[in-house]
Formats: C-alpha cells, structure tokens, sequence
C-alpha cells in the first residue's frame, strides 16, 4: 500500500495486484463504475506473507465525460494472520 498516496495514480499503481488481484479488480471496477460502492470482508496480502480482511468504500468524482477519479478508503477487519 502507498502512503499519502499522489493524486492521478490508479488503483494498480498504487496496490499490489501480482498478490491482490480480486481485491484490486473490485476497486478498480467500483471507480470506473461512477457508483458509490462499500465493499466487505475482502482479503488482503501485505508484504511479508501476511493476511488481513479489510471492507473498503470508493466514491467517485463526478466530471464533465464521466468519472474524474475516485477517493477509496480500506480498513482492517481482522488481525494479520500468515498465508497458507
């Protein structure tokens, strides 16, 4: 994960997708959609082997020809537990 993460950078820019691809694909889809979506229990890979179940919610800013971007935020649901 990016902190303070820069504007105009995609969600694959800033996340792992080799390691997190439905989590990356749900977030991505969500901000291309131009619909508020929340999204519950997903799993995420930190560095390390580490595992944690976040719920996540993207919101996206509205433009002249569709979606400008997004704003996204995640949070851990869970403890980090190895993979395996």
């Amino acid at each position: 994960m990016a902190d303070g993460a820069e504007a105009g950078l995609s969600v694959r820019d800033l996340l792992d997708p080799k390691h997190n691809e439905a989590f990356v694909d749900q977030l991505d889809a969500c901000a291309r959609s131009g619909e508020a979506t929340s999204l519950y229990e997903l799993r995420y890979h930190l560095p390390g082997d580490e595992l944690v179940n976040v719920n996540a919610s993207v919101v996206p800013l509205p433009g002249q020809q569709g979606p400008a971007g997004s704003v996204w935020s995640w949070w851990p649901t869970t403890s980090r537990r190895k993979s395996g």
